[in-house]
């Protein structure tokens, strides 16, 4: 058995979305103050108490945002691979026997860029992102369900990736034809989730 681990990268976005969405949620609250005091009069209370009521709101909000910042990639960020079967989840909330998978696709659609002034701008990054793309394994474990598979980021994910492809390398489809509403759908944030298309 094989399981992700978590790396000082991630642990470091981790504390950055949590301090983000902590920001977000200290204006939203002094906001809700602010009307609150409006619409009262602010007669409920002295400057200081408010300002007490607040800080005391952010600090009892904060660990409920850690904790579902946790909570969340121990659901939907760990992979493991166990035999056949590939799991996400430390308590394996979804899993796949790669041996009944319909096929395996090497690659995602490339983006088009029709906009001139963005390919002249940013040519580095359109090939970095097609070569991302090209590294993506789509499993398609059904008729009408898809697994766009890209580990390569996370701490043993590279082995996962490479026992996945070991596992599925009969069901492998190169240069795989793609069509309208797979290439509208398999796009944006969707990497490492399952995507319902209807054919």
């Amino acid at each position: 058995m094989i399981e992700t681990k978590i790396s000082i990268r991630k642990i470091i976005s981790m504390v950055f979305d949590t301090l983000g969405i902590g920001l977000l949620s200290a204006f939203m609250l002094a906001y809700i103050l602010i009307v609150f005091d409006f619409f009262t009069g602010g007669l409920w209370a002295t400057v200081e108490i408010k300002q007490l009521v607040l800080l005391i709101s952010i600090i009892s909000l904060y660990p409920i945002i850690v904790y579902l910042r946790i909570r969340n990639y121990k659901k939907m960020e760990c992979w493991g691979i166990d035999g056949n079967y590939l799991y996400r989840g430390k308590d394996k909330e979804f899993e796949v026997d790669l041996t009944k998978i319909d096929i395996a696709i090497l690659g995602m659609p490339h983006i088009k860029i029709k906009n001139a002034l963005l390919k002249a701008l940013s040519p580095r990054q359109i090939e970095s992102n097609n070569s991302i793309a090209d590294s993506i394994l789509i499993l398609k474990i059904n008729k009408s369900r898809y697994l766009p598979l890209f580990l390569f980021e996370t701490d043993e994910g590279f082995e996962i990736m490479n026992k996945v492809l070991s596992i599925v390398s009969d069901k492998i489809v190169q240069d795989y034809d793609f069509s309208k509403i797979e290439k509208r759908k398999l796009k944006g944030n969707i990497l490492n989730k399952v995507i319902e298309i209807q054919t």
